[in-house]
């Protein structure tokens, strides 16, 4: 289920890297690349954080696990919309 959600941000997110460096000279594969690397060791962080939780096996550490794994996805999307937000001012404000 969270995949199903997660996998249109990924793309959305890139195409906002790629719009918002574009600009400063930074390559596609740069700015997208970065964000594989800042989201592979957050999971990492977060898989670590979360197995003392896993290896219960109980239902209320797995739900601790879902409303962690839910609220990071929340941060990102709500991270997302900040952006984008962002640069639509930023683009407003160049073209006054």
């Amino acid at each position: 289920m969270l995949g199903f959600f997660l996998l249109p941000i990924l793309f959305v997110a890139y195409e906002l890297a790629v719009e918002a460096t574009v600009k400063d000279g930074v390559g596609e594969t740069m700015s997208c690349g970065l964000i594989n690397v800042t989201a592979n060791f957050a999971g990492f962080l977060i898989a670590i954080m979360l197995q003392p939780e896993l290896t219960k096996e109980t239902k209320s550490q797995t739900m601790i696990v879902f409303i962690v794994l839910f609220a990071n996805l929340g941060l990102s999307l709500v991270f997302l919309i900040l952006g984008s937000v962002c640069e639509k001012k930023k683009e407003q404000n160049i073209e006054k």
